[in-house]
């Protein structure tokens, strides 16, 4: 699918930048298959702390703690440092 699309961009004279650019946003958005969640750069300063109670002691992270920075320039990539995934019973939720 992804294919007959950017065919039809190249009919329509868009440009291969612009097309990459398209392409680069789409895989942005898609969901990563071991639970990474990709992050606007530009929002970190707006995201809010995130407090965790581990025997009765408060640890607090701020967005620049939870959120780590891979590459360099514009390449930069913005991940949460929260992964998701699933742990069945007994130890899980049941």
């Amino acid at each position: 699918m992804a294919v007959v699309w950017i065919k039809n961009l190249l009919r329509q004279n868009i440009t291969k930048d612009r097309i990459l650019e398209y392409v680069n946003g789409l895989c942005e958005r898609l969901p990563c298959p071991m639970g990474e969640s990709v992050v606007d750069c530009n929002k970190i300063a707006s995201m809010p702390s995130v407090s965790f109670t581990i025997g009765g002691k408060a640890f607090k992270l701020t967005p620049e703690q939870y959120i780590y920075k891979i590459g360099v320039g514009e390449t930069v990539v913005c991940m949460s440092g929260f992964i998701a995934f699933d742990i069945p019973p007994p130890r899980g939720p049941g």
